[in-house]
């Protein structure tokens, strides 16, 4: 007769899985940090190919023109359609009441949207190269607190260089007449040249991203992103630099605020400003095309400058001596 062994299996005891559970909350906590920094660092690569796109695209517009695109004729303006009895075709930007972000669609490989003479459905037809995957999809809004257009308009999270001159008195959205910018509104400016950018190219801001209230982003329109991209001269396209008077503030990118709604009290300055949904700055493209990143902290008066094409013409009682690469 054999005897046979029974061998009883021990399990974990309670405060053996606690310790163990305890160990895995401890390294999620020091795994998530990383995660979410790649994540917005994958984020930010793609919000910067898309001001480098718009840059790209602008710079064709040059080689076909010889000029920037227009600003277009303010919010709530109708697009200009050609008709010389044979066809109809949009007009380019001397013309063209629409702004600058439409007017640049044939250089983003969307020729066949900017020549669809339906405005609704142009309208309402994102793009996504003009959305900031940190703050938000591609979305169009019909919205109500801000409503003010009768069809959903997708939106922007980009917006061209106005300049600095303006007192903030033009009203609809209006800072500046972008008389010292690079996309001006079209029925006081003619369009710029290359030429007058004296600072240099390299120097001057082109366009970049655009502050926003994000408790609205995605769920209802606001001040300043209510009228889409197809907007014309205002704030839902243009942002501006502080003026040399800082009458409304430095006017320098701000991060993205959350907050409720917006009155015509409290919109100004924000809804003028550049900034992103970005922690730790708001990306932009330089007229040569070069790409900055520029921080929340930038001195004021180097923004100032960087915002201005030609400091002695509009500032010539300034030391016209600065170091652009303080950006």
């Amino acid at each position: 007769m054999t005897r046979t062994a029974f061998h009883t299996r021990r399990g974990f005891t309670l405060v053996e899985l606690l310790v163990v559970i305890t160990i895995i909350g401890i390294l999620v906590g020091l795994l998530l940090p990383a995660v979410n920094s790649a994540r917005e660092s994958a984020r930010m690569a793609q919000c910067a190919n898309n001001v480098r796109q718009i840059g790209l695209a602008v710079s064709a517009h040059l080689t076909e023109f010889q000029v920037y695109p227009g600003g277009g004729d303010g919010p709530g303006a109708t697009r200009t359609i050609t008709d010389n009895g044979t066809y109809k075709i949009p007009e380019t930007y001397a013309k063209q009441a629409w702004g600058w972000a439409y007017q640049i669609l044939p250089y983003l490989d969307n020729q066949a949207l900017w020549a669809n003479l339906d405005d609704v459905a142009v309208a309402k037809t994102p793009i996504v190269s003009y959305f900031c995957p940190s703050r938000r999809r591609p979305v169009a809004i019909a919205g109500t607190n801000w409503r003010s257009q009768a069809n959903p308009r997708a939106m922007t999270d980009y917006a061209a260089n106005g300049g600095t001159v303006g007192d903030g008195t033009a009203g609809n959205g209006w800072y500046g007449v972008g008389a010292d910018g690079i996309v001006a509104y079209r029925k006081q400016h003619e369009a710029t040249l290359p030429a007058q950018i004296k600072d240099g190219l390299s120097n001057t801001i082109l366009a970049g991203e655009k502050r926003l209230n994000d408790a609205f982003a995605t769920s209802d329109t606001q001040a300043d992103d209510n009228d889409g991209y197809v907007s014309g001269y205002q704030d839902d396209t243009i942002r501006w630099g502080p003026s040399r008077t800082n009458k409304w503030g430095d006017l320098t990118p701000h991060v993205d605020m959350f907050g409720p709604v917006e009155t015509y009290a409290t919109i100004n300055p924000r809804t003028w400003e550049f900034g992103a949904a970005h922690a730790s700055g708001a990306q932009f493209v330089m007229c040569d095309g070069s790409m900055r990143l520029i921080h929340y902290n930038v001195n004021g008066d180097v923004f100032r400058r960087a915002c201005c094409r030609d400091d002695l013409k509009f500032y010539p009682a300034d030391d016209p001596t600065y170091d652009p690469n303080a950006l």
